[in-house]
C-alpha cells in the first residue's frame, strides 16, 4: 500500500488517497469496521462506493479501482495516515 495524497481541509479535515495492491471489490467494503452507512452507485459506468464510520472517516473510491480516499475527521486527524492504512489493510485481508 502506498499513500499517494494527503492534504489539510479547510474545515480541519484531512484527505488521504491510497494505492491498494488490488483493486477493490465489493467483499472488501464488508471488513471496514464501525461503518454505519454504506453507499453504492451500481448505476454509473464505474460504481461508486461510499463508507461513513462516524467519529473517523469516511471512505470513497471505484468497485474495480486500486486507489481510495479518506476523509478523516478532525477529531482524529493526528492519526489519519495511521486510521487509513489500518483499514485498508483489513480491506486487503483475504477471505477465509
Amino acid at each position: 500500500m502506498e499513500v499517494l495524497v494527503q492534504k489539510d481541509c479547510l474545515g480541519g479535515e484531512r484527505k488521504i488517497e491510497v494505492r491498494l495492491p488490488r483493486a477493490v471489490e465489493l467483499p472488501d467494503l464488508d471488513r471496514v469496521e464501525g461503518c454505519e452507512q454504506r453507499t453504492v452507485l451500481h448505476s454509473l459506468p464505474r460504481p461508486f462506493f461510499r463508507l461513513d464510520v462516524p467519529g473517523s472517516f469516511s471512505l470513497s473510491g471505484i468497485i474495480g479501482e486500486p486507489r481510495v480516499r479518506f476523509t478523516v475527521r478532525l477529531a482524529v486527524r493526528e492519526r489519519a495516515v495511521e486510521l487509513a492504512l489500518a483499514a485498508c489493510e483489513r480491506m486487503m485481508e483475504p477471505d477465509p
